[in-house]
């Protein structure tokens, strides 16, 4: 990896539902545009051969990095210039908050629970299929480092004030309220 490549992430169990072949798929145009970028894929899986495959077919496999599971995330999420997280949905989704939390804007898909967790300040939605718009929304933002600061900081205050385990708590502790109350 170049020390001033831009880097795009994606961390997840590699699966085909989790969405990582959609970035494969566009990210041939996305080195038109940026010849330096590298995509870093930390995670394993039983889809990990057929996405490897697919960069090979494509022509990229020397820009896609699958580093397996890892327990030392963090570094990555801090190394990084973009979360790619193009899942057909996540019960919750952690990854994308630890990237918030550690200054990296995400774009995500658009379905459930990314309506709830990505705002415009600090992420972008996408439809995972649509390689256009996620080429466009890629080179856009790595285009614009001052844009990509101002959503670093919007993501990170936003998870410092709504995602702590002290602020998660008192969320609960609401909706308990909530519900003694209706009964």
């Amino acid at each position: 990896l170049l020390p001033d490549a831009p880097m795009l992430l994606t961390v997840s169990a590699l699966e085909k539902r989790k969405g990582v072949q959609w970035m494969v798929r566009a990210l041939p145009r996305v080195i038109e545009a940026l010849p330096d970028v590298v995509y870093v894929v930390v995670g394993d899986g039983p889809y990990k051969e057929t996405v490897r495959s697919l960069a090979d077919e494509l022509g990229i496999a020397d820009r896609v990095r699958f580093l397996g599971a890892r327990t030392d995330v963090a570094r990555f999420y801090q190394a990084a210039d973009l979360m790619v997280m193009l899942s057909k949905g996540e019960a919750s989704s952690l990854v994308s908050l630890e990237s918030l939390a550690c200054g990296t804007p995400v774009i995500a898909s658009r379905h459930p629970p990314f309506d709830e967790l990505i705002a415009p300040e600090w992420g972008r939605q996408v439809d995972e299929g649509d390689s256009p718009a996620l080429v466009e929304t890629i080179v856009g933002l790595l285009s614009a480092p001052k844009q990509l600061q101002r959503m670093s900081k919007a993501g990170q205050s936003h998870i410092v004030h709504h995602h702590t385990w002290h602020q998660v708590a008192e969320n609960y502790l609401e909706i308990l309220r909530e519900t003694r109350n209706r009964i």
